[in-house]
């Protein structure tokens, strides 16, 4: 049986390593140790929404998207070399020790400029063809647009890790799971009361990273009838986001390192592989 190259290797491993820390930050947040809510009337007749979060520890969080990181990165350097050998062979030691998966931005519209000149020394020993499908997936040739792109965004987290841990927040994203009662105050013993307001039922969100009483939603609610009771079970949707002053932290970090590892199964590998 024919052994796996070493990116094969490495790009299953990173899927290992997505895998485990997507297990670990469900089980984080799924038994409600390390986060609480709590309900403050505000001064507009409605109830803030507060929560509060423990920091994450960086052992594991931190570790493992700096390893599934790495794991994605060394995979395409895998790759260039083996695409030179493949190719060159033998390969000559100073090509052999150069040998690098490229990964240029349009920074001061250079990014074309910047990739040719180290096009001989990084991928000078691949077929030319592979070269140029390299270069067709270089995050330059969005332009402006290059930080959004996945190899970008792996390069730049990979560059962070290597000097320090990547650092994450806990953050609020995308709403709570809600369940509302209405009805006889005397059935709903235990449940939060919210009093009768004038207007309507509404709710406002405010996304951020959580530390201690973030107000993370306001509610409005109205009851059906004068005295009637009114009342709501939440169940907040946290996430693990990088930390503000990352090149991405728009998005949960499982999204990114997914969208990260979709990109190179998906558009690097099919591309190159078959100058292997």
């Amino acid at each position: 049986m024919p052994q796996p190259f070493d990116h094969e290797l490495k790009i299953d491993r990173a899927r290992e390593q997505l895998n485990e820390f997507k297990r670990k930050s469900h089980d984080w947040f799924a038994n409600g140790k390390h986060h609480s809510v709590r309900y403050e009337p505000n001064p507009d007749g409605g109830t803030d929404i507060l929560a509060s979060a423990e920091q994450l520890p960086k052992n594991p969080f931190s570790l493992l998207i700096g390893e599934c990181l790495h794991s994605m990165r060394s995979a395409l350097d895998n790759l260039a070399f083996a695409l030179a050998v493949s190719y060159t062979n033998p390969l000559p030691p100073a090509v052999a020790e150069k040998s690098e998966f490229p990964i240029f931005g349009d920074i001061n519209g250079q990014g074309g400029a910047d990739f040719n000149k180290v096009r001989g020394r990084k991928i000078g020993g691949m077929n030319p063809l592979a070269q140029a499908e390299i270069e067709g997936l270089q995050p330059y040739k969005r332009g402006n647009g290059y930080k959004s792109h996945p190899l970008w965004i792996l390069h730049d987290l990979d560059r962070i890790n290597k000097h320090r841990l990547v650092p994450v927040v806990v953050a609020y994203s995308s709403g709570l799971t809600t369940s509302f009662f209405v009805g006889d105050a005397a059935s709903h013993i235990g449940r939060f009361h919210f009093e009768p307001v004038e207007g309507h039922l509404g709710m406002r969100l405010f996304s951020g990273p959580i530390e201690t009483d973030t107000k993370i939603a306001t509610t409005m609610l109205v009851p059906n009838k004068p005295g009637d009771y009114v009342g709501m079970d939440n169940s907040p949707m946290f996430e693990i986001r990088f930390a503000p002053g990352t090149v991405v932290n728009d998005d949960g970090v499982e999204q990114i390192l997914d969208s990260i590892y979709r990109f190179i199964t998906r558009d690097v590998l099919p591309k190159v592989t078959p100058f292997l």
